[in-house]
């Protein structure tokens, strides 16, 4: 084709497209869009439904086709090259009259992508980088085209961390593209690898392009860092484990002391305490002074016993040596006492004197003897008969005093039992802590002795003269009793003081009576009696009444006449997708104008809605319908996208899982991945049992993305986020060795899955120290061992970590590994058991008793064997007298049996002459 003939068709076809035209152009190219790697063959078919038309062709720098009466047209190119190609196919209409052309332009991406790309870094050695400085790496990419298709996308391990695009270049050609990320390393960073990844996407008709760079490995050198400052550290521990020095490289460590170079590698002793000098050389150079100090255990060393007067002070001579400095603490009858101040002798006994730190402890026993007295323990003292001197006014004082009791200068036995004629004044003296001579009136108690007539007769109106003999102290009282009743025998008697009268003599000891007939002589005379009664009775009640009343009151509301089927959707990440129908209720159906959906603000003119379940979270889905007469009515779906937990795991939050008895253990429940958070429960386990009810918060949200404003409100956002909750225990020695576990449920309602989905954890060991605990019923406080019969004492402890146990007596040490002392001496003998957590003691006191079971079993045996010999002896004296004859065997002669022949059930019988 000509070049004016080509340009007419060219110049018809831009001004019909101007004239927009070709929208309705008859052309159909096929297919419509094509994507050709550089170099390569294409071929695009142009055809026509117009049956008649003026002839169609290709225009094109490459492989045109000029105007052909034909229905199809194809335009191929062996090997496309050219980058600004741009082939049109168009057909003329009606003869070729003006404006009579129509064309279409075809969408053709020729691209070029690279086989390899590289990537390199601003450090000045290969992959070497300070720690928290600035680098760029840079992805090379050469000779890509189009640029608009590019992606560039930077990973860190397996982990894309950034993503870069270009834009649309005015020209079509291979360029080449740089994408520059920027790191700051940290020490984490070191040994991680970075690379650039470059892709292409040319839609559906082309292919997915990528490629991947060689991968660069990072090192980031840090420190050198020492990780104290001043430090407490062990006797027995190093300095290299106390007091790391971090570095990449690895710093060259020196510790220095007084001018001397130190191995930190060397266990320390208390000796080594002081201030060192560490020097350190790695990355860079450092030097740093720390104060070092050496903790080691407790040392106690007490008398085994302290005497001292009454209300002095204690002047106790303990030396004790630890670091941290010890503590001193005293135990007196398994209670803690404070020993300061004077003592009194409420302070003797026996001591245990505790010295602890933070390491340890160990105690020792000290007996105190507090000395004071004598002490008479009564001024002049009223006695019963029959009691001592020493039950009643006894002489105390430590040591025990020696106690003389001299009456009229004589000696008194002080145990003797007193009688009334003993009563007087006493000397008593006593020696002891100091002497001691006291005066003391003894009064001696008895009781009443009352003596009198059996009758006494007078004439009336005589005095009474009744002669009674009483005796008893303190002084009896006499009280005299007539027909039950007390009287008075005083004054001078009449008639009516006739009769049997009772008379009691009574002391504080006891009392005694007598029976005295009185008899009063008088003449005749007239009784008169006179009698009076009189009684009343009055009786009163009261009574109460009481009443209650309430009520109620109804509410109702309408709804919009719209029925959604479902009208809740529970439906699984990535799963098989439903359909929600909105229509209106029956007795609406008639007066519906238009029904429509919205999601995400986008109309939809349909009845039905179906989601997209991959990674639509908060579509948000109303059906609105228009009634005629009532206007729009909406009604929304109860929509939820779930996924279950990518994982769940428990771990401690702040402690180890190594704790001591009584603190407060936090666990922390981490979900991972899971929507929506609202709908998660979490149950706790200890073993197979629930720590404790259901838990629904609170939580904490870890990670989430923002969607929508919501800024991670748990309450609102639907996205997968990673959740965390917590419980706090108290831990005691129950809790060791038991696992806890969590488990995550999601409780979607009794639309979603049933049962519900969960998962959990697994099982988190727990390890819990606790102080030693003395079995104290198998060792009682006081033990009796009887003279040459051993007794084993057995200390048994509970604690963890084991508790070392071993026995103190007497300052002398028994360290034993099955904790069983075996005691043969009266003493105290101290168990005292030892972990890290603490130490505890418990005092048994030894008892020696003599064994007199021997000596009486041996008595025994004696006498017995005394008494056999004697009734032996005395047997054969008779057996001999009374039963014995003589006999002899001259000239035997054989006869019949008779009682004169000895024999035995077996043997012959031999004959016998009897001699007397």
């Amino acid at each position: 084709m000509s070049g004016a003939t080509s340009f007419f068709p060219f110049f018809v076809g831009f001004i019909l497209t101007a004239t927009g035209v070709q929208a309705t152009c008859p052309i159909e190219l096929s297919p419509p869009r094509v994507v050709v790697r550089y170099g390569d063959p294409v071929s695009v078919n142009c055809s026509t439904s117009v049956p008649q038309h003026g002839g169609m062709g290709w225009e094109a720098k490459i492989g045109g086709r000029p105007l052909e009466m034909v229905n199809h047209l194809t335009w191929t190119v062996g090997k496309l090259t050219e980058w600004t190609i741009s082939p049109k196919c168009f057909i003329n209409l009606q003869n070729m009259q003006v404006g009579s052309q129509c064309l279409k332009k075809l969408n053709i991406v020729l691209y070029t992508f690279p086989e390899n790309i590289s990537i390199n870094s601003s450090s000045d050695s290969d992959g070497v980088m300070r720690e928290n400085e600035q680098y760029n790496l840079t992805c090379h990419i050469h000779q890509v085209a189009p640029v608009e298709y590019l992606n560039v996308t930077w990973y860190k391990g397996d982990r894309p961390v950034n993503k870069s695009t270009f834009n649309k270049t005015l020209t079509k050609n291979p360029v080449d593209k740089l994408s520059v990320y920027t790191v700051t390393p940290t020490r984490r960073d070191n040994g991680v690898t970075f690379r650039c990844e470059a892709t292409m996407d040319l839609g559906p008709e082309g292919p997915q392009l990528n490629v991947s760079s060689q991968e660069i490995n990072i090192t980031v050198h840090y420190g050198p860092e020492v990780k104290c400052s001043d430090i407490n550290i062990l006797e027995g521990e190093t300095l290299e484990s106390k007091c790391p020095v971090e570095g990449n490289p690895t710093p060259s460590v020196r510790w220095m002391k007084d001018g001397e170079l130190m191995d930190p590698s060397r266990p320390l002793t208390r000796e080594n305490a002081g201030r060192y000098v560490l020097e350190a050389q790695g990355a860079s150079n450092l030097s740093k002074n720390i104060q070092v100090l050496v903790m080691y255990e407790p040392e106690l060393m007490c008398p085994e016993s302290y005497t001292t007067m009454e209300h002095s002070p204690l002047n106790l001579n303990c030396t004790v040596k630890g670091y941290p400095e010890p503590e001193l603490t005293s135990y007196k009858d398994g209670g803690e006492v404070e020993l300061i101040g004077n003592l009194t002798r409420s302070d003797t006994g026996l001591y245990v004197i505790k010295a602890s730190n933070n390491r340890s402890s160990v105690n020792v026993t000290v007996q105190i003897n507090v000395m004071y007295g004598p002490e008479v323990k009564c001024s002049d003292i009223n006695i019963l008969e029959g009691e001592t001197l020493e039950s009643k006014c006894p002489v105390e004082g430590n040591p025990t005093p020696s106690v003389r009791w001299m009456k009229d200068g004589k000696l008194m036995g002080p145990s003797r039992p007193l009688t009334r004629e003993n009563a007087g004044r006493y000397v008593v003296e006593a020696q002891g802590a100091s002497n001691l001579s006291k005066n003391i009136q003894v009064l001696v108690m008895y009781g009443p002795e009352l003596m009198c007539p059996k009758s006494y007769t007078t004439m009336e109106h005589s005095p009474l003269n009744l002669n009674c003999t009483v005796k008893g102290y303190p002084e009896p009282e006499l009280t005299s009793y007539k027909d039950g009743g007390e009287v008075e025998l005083i004054g001078n008697l009449t008639r009516s003081d006739t009769g049997l009268y009772v008379i009691i003599a009574s002391n504080n000891r006891s009392s005694v009576n007598v029976t005295v007939q009185i008899n009063v002589m008088y003449p005749p005379s007239p009784i008169v009696e006179l009698e009076d009664s009189a009684v009343e009775n009055v009786v009163l009640t009261v009574e109460l009444l009481l009443s209650l009343s309430n009520g109620t009151d109804p509410n109702a509301k309408p709804e919009c006449p719209i029925e959604i089927t479902p009208h809740r959707m529970v439906i699984p990440y990535r799963g098989p997708t439903q359909t929600a129908v909105c229509k209106p209720t029956s007795a609406s159906a008639g007066n519906v104008n238009e029904t429509y959906w919205e999601v995400h603000g986008i109309k939809f003119n349909k009845d039905n809605w179906s989601p997209e379940t991959r990674e639509d979270w908060d579509p948000r889905p109303v059906c609105t319908i228009t009634f005629r007469g009532l206007g729009p009515c909406q009604k929304a779906v109860n929509f939820t996208l779930y996924k279950t937990p990518g994982s769940v795991s428990i771990r401690p939050v702040h402690n180890g899982t190594s704790v001591v008895e009584g603190s407060e253990l936090q666990l922390q429940c981490d979900v991972i991945s899971a929507a929506p958070a609202r709908s998660l429960t979490v149950r706790w386990y200890q073993g197979n049992e629930t720590l404790q009810p259901l838990i629904r918060g609170p939580m904490r949200v870890a990670s989430c993305l923002f969607e929508n404003g919501t800024k991670c409100d748990i309450s609102v956002v639907r996205s997968p986020v990673d959740v965390s909750y917590t419980i706090n225990i108290t831990l005691d020695r129950k809790h060791n060795g038991v696992e806890f576990r969590c488990e995550a449920q999601m409780d979607l309602g009794p639309e979603g899955p049933q049962p519900p989905p969960s998962m959990r954890s697994e099982p988190l060991n727990i390890t819990v120290h606790y102080k030693p605990a003395i079995n104290t019923t198998k060792l009682p406080k006081k033990i009796p061992v009887f003279r040459g019969y051993p007794e084993e004492l057995v200390c048994e402890a509970d604690g963890h970590p084991r508790p070392n146990i071993k026995w103190i007596s007497t300052n002398k040490v028994h360290r034993l590994t099955n904790a069983t002392l075996t005691v043969s001496e009266a003493g105290l003998y101290n168990c005292t058991a030892t972990n890290e957590i603490e130490s505890t003691f418990y005092v048994v006191e030894v008892i020696l008793k003599e064994d007199y079971l021997p000596l009486i079993a041996g008595f025994v045996a004696v006498t017995v064997v005394a008494i056999s010999i004697v009734f032996l002896f005395i047997y054969s004296i008779y057996y001999k007298n009374t039963r014995m004859r003589r006999y002899s065997l001259k000239n035997p002669r054989l006869s019949t049996h008779n009682g004169n022949v000895a024999h035995n059930g077996w043997d012959m019988q031999f004959p016998m002459t009897k001699l007397s």
